[in-house]
Parts: C-alpha cells; structure tokens; sequence
C-alpha cells in the first residue's frame, strides 16, 4: 500500500506524520460504503502507533458539513483499537461524536472504554477568524469554536487530550503574543505552518520557543538519593514546562546497571498525571533480592505501550547525561552495599 510505504520512509526520517483524511463529492455520496471506508482507515491507525488522525469535513456547496463525515468519523471510532484515538475538527463535532458536553477530568481521561477519552481536536484553521459573543469578539477558526462556551470546554478538555492545528496563512491573528497564548491554553501538541507565518514568528521571538514548548518538556529540578540498610530511595522534583500533557499510556522503569549487572523495575508512576505549567515529584524506594555491593548506575526510562522503537523513549529535556542508543535517562552513579530484602514490595530483577 503506498500510504503506509510513505508513512515508513517519514517514520525512518525520525518524524512523526500526521494524516488528514478527506474525501471526494463522489466517495461521500456513497453512504453504503462509509463501514469500508472507516475500516480501512482504522488498518492504517492501528498499525502505526505513532500516527496522528484526523477526519476533515467534507462541506456542501451550501457550506454545510456533509452528513458522511459524521458517518464515518462514527465508523471509524468503532473500528479503531481502544487505545488509539481520532481528531475531530471542532468542539461541536467532538461533542456530537461522543455524546457529551462534559470535558474530561481526572476521573474520565484515562479510561479507554470512554469515546469522550479517545477524540480529540484538530483545529485545520488555526487563528483565521473572530466572531462577536456578547459585544466580545473571540477567536473562533471559522467554527471550530462557536461560542465562549466551546471555547471554555475546549480548554479543560485538551488538558488530557492531544491537540493540534494548521495555521493556514498570515494575518493580524498570527503575532507571536496570540499564537502563544492560543497554543498554552489549549494544550497544543502539534502545529503546522506556511512558511511566511514561521517567518513572521522567528522575527518577532517566539519561533524557537513555539518549537521548544509544544506538547510535553520536562525539566528535572532536583535529584536526591539515600541509602538504608536494605534499600536506595530515590527523590526526585521537576516541572512539566511544556504546552501540553502526554496523552499516550507510558512504561516508568527504574533501572540500576554496572559492568556486570542490570536490574530494572516497572514502577507505577504515570508521566501522564505531569501537567503543563505544573510541577511534579516522585519518591521511589527499591531493594534487590541478593546482596549488592558494587557502583551501580541509576536510571530511568520511560517508554511508550505501544512503539518499540528506542526513538519514543521520554527523556528529560535538561539531561546532561543521556545514553543515546536506549536514550536512558541516566541520574547518577553510586557505590551501594546493600542486604538482600527478597520480599521487599518494590524489588528489583537483576540479571548477571
């Protein structure tokens, strides 16, 4: 298939793709076939982990959205793996889509079986318009927002989702001051951009911090580490700085390694919970099943559920030691001697 001959030269090329789907007038008047046309879609999304969708509307010659988007937006959402996820391409399509009006919380986000958790929105015309609401104007994308209320969802909503957009050409909405505080507040994870509006970013500053600040980036702060006469505790204190929160279910493992060992433990700290603009911390304590005493590199490393690939690893973005091959989160190197604790709760499995 050339399609995903494509997305294998891109992903080779250390990139992520982002694929749009539209239709012609002919394949949307074609409603008995919106069930073949969403199942070979959702082939392609649940084959390629690292592949961002969504479905464009298709619109009338009276400017109306075509019935056959929802159909096979609907279809798609069936067909899709529980954990991958679509874009819509407004707040109402989203809303439709799923059947609620309610943003996602702490509570809903990170359950599967939830559509509400596994759409998302893609804003295809990011900063193009104004619209008046109460003799306040407000940026409105040419309907991708509707009113200040959809507006309001959006930015509670994509706290826990996976925004993205296209700019689609410069205007007086493109200045850095407004797209910064655009992409902040809806949690962007992804943009695209013509040339001459790049231009116009890089002149005024905010270029290289638009690029540095979309989706997460995690900063760590403080590191600390003690010894008992079983166990090496581990504190650590960073900053989500970054736009957005990750959407995809991540790996957390604490690995100790030497010459001659390697020892690692999954552990149940969840990246996702770390909020743009918020600080995190976390306090780990492990043991080993044997005795050891030697110098033992600690790392961490946070990998995605679904890609293999060494490239997805997290990393933080101020680590001064990073392994490139595994992209290993290295924190320090520390001579240990430490009691077996077999039935320790957080216990390390080491291989010789």
């Amino acid at each position: 298939m050339r399609v995903q001959f494509d997305i294998d030269r891109i992903r080779q090329q250390g990139k992520t793709l982002l694929i749009s789907f539209s239709f012609t007038k002919k394949i949307f008047r074609l409603i008995s076939r919106s069930k073949t046309i969403a199942f070979s879609l959702s082939k392609i999304i649940n084959e390629n982990a690292d592949v961002v969708t969504s479905i464009l509307p298709f619109f009338d010659h009276n400017g109306n959205v075509a019935s056959n988007s929802y159909k096979i937006s609907k279809e798609l959402l069936t067909h899709v793996t529980l954990k991958r996820s679509i874009s819509a391409t407004s707040v109402k399509d989203k809303q439709m889509l799923t059947k609620t009006v309610l943003a996602l919380n702490e509570k809903t986000a990170f359950n599967e079986n939830l559509e509400s958790a596994r759409v998302h929105i893609f804003n295809h015309k990011l900063l193009s318009s104004l619209k008046m609401e109460k003799h306040k104007f407000f940026i409105s994308d040419n309907g991708t927002y509707n009113s200040l209320k959809e507006r309001d969802f959006h930015q509670r909503d994509s706290l826990y989702g996976l925004t993205g957009g296209v700019v689609r050409f410069k205007n007086n909405l493109t200045n850095c001051k407004t797209v910064v505080e655009e992409l902040r507040r809806f949690h962007y994870t992804y943009v695209s951009a013509p040339y001459e509006v790049k231009q116009e970013w890089k002149h005024q500053g905010c270029l290289s911090l638009i690029s540095g600040n979309l989706g997460y980036r995690f900063v760590l702060l403080e590191l600390n580490s003690t010894q008992t006469k079983d166990s090496v505790v581990i504190a650590f204190r960073g900053r989500n700085s970054g736009f957005a929160s990750i959407y995809n279910k991540k790996l957390f493992r604490l690995v100790a390694s030497s010459a001659s060992t390697y020892c690692s433990l999954e552990l149940d700290i969840d990246v996702r919970r770390w909020k743009p603009g918020k600080f995190f911390s976390e306090k780990i304590s492990v043991s080993f099943p044997t005795r050891m005493k030697e110098d033992l590199t600690f790392s961490i490393l946070i990998t995605d559920e679904l890609q293999q690939s060494t490239s997805s690893n997290i990393v933080f973005s101020n680590s001064e030691s990073l392994d490139l091959s595994t992209r290993l989160n290295l924190l320090f190197t520390e001579s240990v001697d430490l009691a077996p604790a077999p039935s320790a709760m957080n216990l390390m499995a080491c291989i010789s």
